[in-house]
């Protein structure tokens, strides 16, 4: 039970539930090593509010229980900072906002039925972890954003899309392609904005169209 949380391991695994109703990470690092970290019943949130990094590993597991949320809003001060091989995140609802800024990141699952997700990776791509075609990402609202040269998904083809479950969908790169599979039966496009860089858009159901 801890307001502020900070762990360290030589490339150990870290495994960590807290119980105080919600955690601020401070600096949790197992460089190479997993980490499990769990907020029962509470937010995960960043101590400093600084878009300075807060959980470094190799496969990252977050989850928080009850209305928690990873990250508090779209901010840089305000996402959870992480760099990591492999990003793996649960709500129970809760909203995510995570920032990885390790210059790319896989992701397995991301998980906020009734949630939105905001997933940005700073100077890399966001990919499909799996290469299986199956769901990368669930939540009501999804944001993605890459910059540098990062692209979404590698490409057209199912199990190198990154694969989704939304009502809708925004999307910024900042001239990288985009492969996106959705898999809900219908998906919103809000905006989709990929400076010159190609789009593949699938989707099981209808595709209502915003801004391309």
């Amino acid at each position: 039970e801890a307001t502020t949380l900070n762990v360290t391991t030589a490339g150990g695994g870290i495994f960590v539930n807290d119980l105080s109703g919600g955690v601020a990470v401070g600096l949790v690092t197992a460089i190479g090593g997993a980490v499990n970290l769990t907020a029962t019943g509470g937010n995960l949130t960043d101590a400093a509010l600084d878009a300075l990094v807060n959980v470094t590993g190799g496969t990252v597991n977050l989850t928080t229980t009850g209305a928690g949320t990873v990250g508090t809003a779209a901010t840089a001060a305000a996402t959870l900072e992480v760099e990591a091989t492999t990003l793996n995140v649960t709500t129970a609802g809760g909203d995510i906002f995570v920032n990885d800024l390790s210059g790319g990141v896989a992701v397995g699952a991301i998980t906020a039925v009734g949630g939105n997700v905001t997933l940005t990776a700073t100077g890399g791509s966001i990919t499909d972890a799996g290469a299986d075609g199956l769901v990368n990402i669930t939540g009501g609202t999804l944001n993605l954003t890459v910059t540098g040269a990062g692209t979404v998904g590698t490409s057209a083809a199912l199990g190198d899309t990154l694969e989704i479950e939304a009502t809708t969908l925004n999307l910024t790169t900042a001239g990288g392609s985009a492969f996106v599979t959705d898999l809900s039966g219908g998906l919103t496009v809000g905006a989709i904005n990929t400076l010159g860089g190609n789009l593949t858009l699938a989707t099981t159901g209808n595709l209502a169209i915003g801004t391309i």
